[in-house]
């Protein structure tokens, strides 16, 4: 119940909601692939449009509430032509209504609103396009152990070190 799993299984509905995808402007018609934390290069150093990046950033444990969990879901086109800034927001439309479809992943992750979807205000570099989800989650979070030493553990507060 991490939210290390959360992640895992969001990247799944990820890949799921854009599977079918088709962009509608651009030298490519392919449906966006999806990568966790980082997007590789190709042979040249150069970014895959497009693309979805699934990534991590902040777990907050607050007191007697569940772990709250932030994942950004990164979005990035490229296309020759004006509508290029298009694809991006639909990309980023599809998973948005796909995710308000679905607040609870994996029967134990529960999506928390605001959702929000945005790109950058300032100009962005011809002809890439980008915006972006923030995506904040609850998360089981663990029981403190009232017995120290009962699963024979060796981690630090066990008791045993």
């Amino acid at each position: 119940m991490t939210p290390l799993i959360l992640w895992d299984d969001l990247i799944v509905f990820v890949e799921r909601a854009v599977k079918n995808f088709r962009l509608t402007s651009g030298k490519s018609l392919a449906a966006p692939t999806v990568h966790k934390a980082y997007l590789p290069l190709d042979d040249d150093g150069k970014p895959i449009f497009p693309y979805v990046i699934v990534r991590l950033t902040k777990v907050t444990d607050p007191e007697n509430v569940p772990s709250k969990a932030r994942i950004l879901i990164l979005i990035g086109t490229q296309s020759e032509d004006a509508d290029g800034f298009v694809d991006a927001w639909n990309v980023g439309e599809r998973i948005r209504q796909a995710l308000l479809r679905n607040r609870t992943l994996s029967k134990m992750f529960q999506l928390q609103l605001p959702l929000e979807l945005e790109s950058p205000e300032r100009e962005q570099p011809y002809p890439e396009a980008i915006c972006w989800l923030t995506t904040h989650w609850t998360v089981p979070q663990p029981q403190e152990r009232l017995e120290e030493g009962v699963y024979g553990e060796d981690i630090p507060g066990s008791g045993t070190i």
